[in-house]
């Protein structure tokens, strides 16, 4: 007999007080039109269907935070004013609802977040030093490290330096610091690198391409290998934790200029920020803490989620306005596999606009409060940027300290471009699906030795074909990707971009356009969210740059809506290069390939010895 509950209307159930402290959020069932303009309500672990009529279904997708029964109902009262006199009738379906499985108790939630998890032992960790015509930085740094990660085995100097000068110099730095280290340290210069790839060719004679895209500069002439550095510090901790650190650090933590929260599942929209106009003003507000940054960062870095929860003695109760949707995916085993911390100094943006557009109100509140000329106030380059308190999110994004488990397999990062570690972070949630990444509550401090423009312009929002592009493509998470291993997902994103590489013009094309219409549609719609607050903040210093900055994105945004390059991957392609389509094909396949023959590779590191 199939089992269907009919909830046609609001007012057939008889409304019951609740009898608990439970929490509620609608955050894991999927929805399906049915029969005369009912929808069918369908929790995705278990439980039976419920029709529902279709103001009811609405109502319930403005219930995905984690609320008692009564919060729920002010908070739709709130959206939806009608129900205002239907008040009890609406407690009944909401009790209903919970009855039934359509909701998810705070309760059922937080056991299935803590309960049964299993330990996992410790690996040995690897600190990779990421460093590029920078000696002075990578002195600096060295000399800051005082307390490391639990079980460091060995420091890690990757040394991505063009000019032959400061390679010697590094070479000299690394030495300098041997001698007084109790962890051994190695300097991966053009040498190590090149030995690296030898051997590796030897034992994999097949992925001679893929090694050499992944590793080798001469494949990027003088293109910047950022994520190139990256993927040598992975190889270089195969089968262990590793900590990647920027050369333009400075292993201090700075607690957050803000009232902290207690560790909170989030997404990457919760982060803020605060910009002063001088880093006098920002060193005035400093406050460093005593901990010791990157052990506290490492420290949970391979851990299953139900052994932080506890750590940090939570309930069911922590969940209390949490977005339901965030935590749908995770289980007690689902593991930390990357671990980051917000910036003290130097963000690292190079374009303020798009910044800006995706800050938190009060962040962009206070910035207009406080600056007339934003694009000086973002050059000065004294700003705090991070959560509001340790954070669980779907995925890393950039940071100058992170963490990483690969004592799993991780994909490799992108050689080159901009956005690696965004990409990076992508993928690892596609081949593990129910891992978690950990904001740590506090900032390391980024100060650049070089000096760097005094002003970040606003520039307008734009959609183009770039690498954010491709990362949004392989973000999309298939239906079918639950109960695989993380090689065969890491397949699937292979065969992905294989299938992308190997596409006909027109058809390529057309994916490419219907992606960027997509993501304009979206950067217009935040941009036009933002107009419609200006009148609100009329009266603040900064909001007639602000609205300058709105309208140009607002008028550039609709021109490439209305006006779109019927060829736009081949424009940007042929830009760069008079070859430029042929060489992205190429480049694709070698990407596809790379990931092919990645797991292979990161077996063969096993038995590499330096």
């Amino acid at each position: 007999m199939t089992e269907i509950n009919f909830s046609y209307s609001i007012g057939n159930i008889a409304a019951q007080p609740p009898t608990d402290e439970s929490l509620w959020s609608f955050n894991n069932t999927s929805l399906f039109p049915a029969a005369s303009l009912t929808i069918l309500a369908q929790p995705r672990r278990n439980g039976p269907g419920t029709l529902l009529r279709q103001d009811v279904a609405q109502a319930l997708g403005l219930c995905n935070e984690f609320r008692s029964i009564n919060d729920h109902i002010n908070h739709l009262i709130s959206a939806m004013p009608a129900l205002a006199n239907n008040r009890q009738d609406t407690q009944g379906v909401l009790q209903s609802m919970a009855k039934n499985g359509v909701l998810e108790s705070s309760v059922t939630a937080w056991q299935r977040l803590t309960a049964g998890h299993t330990e996992k032992s410790r690996p040995a960790c690897g600190v990779c030093i990421l460093t590029c015509d920078r000696p002075d930085a990578l002195k600096r740094l060295l000399d800051g490290l005082n307390a490391l990660p639990e079980n460091t085995e060995r420091i890690w100097v990757i040394d991505d330096s063009r000019n032959a000068g400061h390679l010697a110099e590094n070479a000299k730095i690394v030495a300098h610091f041997s001698k007084q280290s109790p962890v051994k340290i190695s300097h991966c210069d053009n040498a190590l690198r090149d030995n690296l790839i030898s051997y590796l060719e030897s034992v994999l004679p097949d992925a001679t391409t893929s090694i050499r895209w992944l590793l080798s500069r001469n494949s990027w002439g003088n293109q910047p290998t950022y994520g190139q550095a990256r993927t040598l510090a992975l190889l270089l901790s195969v089968g262990q934790h590793v900590l990647m650190l920027d050369d333009d650090v400075i292993p201090e933590a700075i607690c957050p200029p803000v009232t902290a929260s207690q560790l909170r599942f989030r997404s990457g929209r919760d982060r803020a920020a605060i910009v002063w106009a001088s880093k006098a003003d920002m060193t005035a507000q400093e406050a460093p803490l005593e901990k010791p940054p990157l052990v506290d960062l490492m420290s949970p870095v391979g851990a299953p989620l139900g052994t932080l929860l506890k750590t940090h003695a939570l309930s069911h109760r922590s969940l209390v306005n949490v977005d339901g949707s965030l935590t749908m995916r995770y289980h007690a085993n689902s593991a930390i596999l990357i671990s980051q911390c917000g910036y003290w100094g130097d963000a690292g943006t190079g374009n303020s606009g798009s910044w800006l557009a995706y800050q938190r109100a009060d962040t962009l509140q206070n910035l207009l409060e406080s600056h007339t000329d934003l694009e000086a106030a973002l050059g000065a380059r004294a700003s705090w940027s991070g959560f509001k308190g340790a954070a669980l999110t779907p995925y890393g994004t950039m940071s100058a300290a992170t963490g990483v488990d690969h004592s799993v397999l991780l994909p490799p990062y992108f050689p080159v471009q901009r956005g690696e570690d965004i990409m990076f972070g992508i993928m690892v949630q596609r081949m593990h699906p129910d891992s978690v990444a950990f904001n740590a509550n506090w900032a390391i401090r980024h100060e650049p030795i070089e000096k760097r423009d005094n002003h970040i312009p606003l520039s307008p929002m734009s959609a183009q074909p770039d690498l954010g592009l491709l990362a949004d493509w392989l973000g999309r998470e298939p239906a079918d990707q639950w109960g695989l291993s993380a090689e065969r997902r890491l397949a699937d994103m292979s065969d992905q971009v294989w299938r992308l590489a190997e596409m006909n013009q027109d058809s390529l094309e057309s994916l490419v356009r219907e992606h960027l219409a997509s993501k304009r549609a979206s950067l217009l719609q935040i941009c036009m969210e933002h107009m419609g607050q200006l009148e609100n903040i009329e009266k603040l210093k900064g909001t007639a740059q602000w609205r300058g900055f709105l309208e140009r994105s607002r008028d550039n945004l609709l021109a490439e809506i209305q006006d779109p390059d019927r060829t736009p991957l081949s424009t940007i392609a042929n830009l760069r290069d008079p070859e430029g389509m042929e060489n992205l094909r190429v480049q694709g396949a070698a990407f596809a390939k790379a990931l092919e023959d990645w797991p292979s590779i990161c077996e063969a590191m096993k038995s590499f010895k330096v």
